[in-house]
């Protein structure tokens, strides 16, 4: 299985960026569970306030509706 983040990743990597800056989000199977996991198991423990997602421009007001809404919702703030 080949998760669609992970060949992302492989392409901008290739592409020139550093891969110490680039973190892949392979728990779900959804907008939704990108915008959790992330959430979760990236933002808020390293309490970071900005994120950048890729997605296609097909995709991108739905995946902007969700992010804002999952990164909206109470606790979604950064712990320390």
């Amino acid at each position: 299985v080949v998760f669609e983040a992970t060949a992302s990743a492989a392409v901008i990597i290739n592409e020139g960026v550093n891969s110490a800056d680039v973190f892949v989000e392979t728990t779900s199977f959804d907008t939704i569970g990108n915008a959790f996991y992330s959430r979760n198991d990236h933002c808020s423990l390293a309490g970071w306030r900005r994120l950048l997602v890729i997605t296609s421009e097909f995709h991108l007001a739905r995946t902007k509706a969700i992010f804002d809404w999952v990164y909206g919702a109470a606790g979604a703030e950064p712990s320390g």
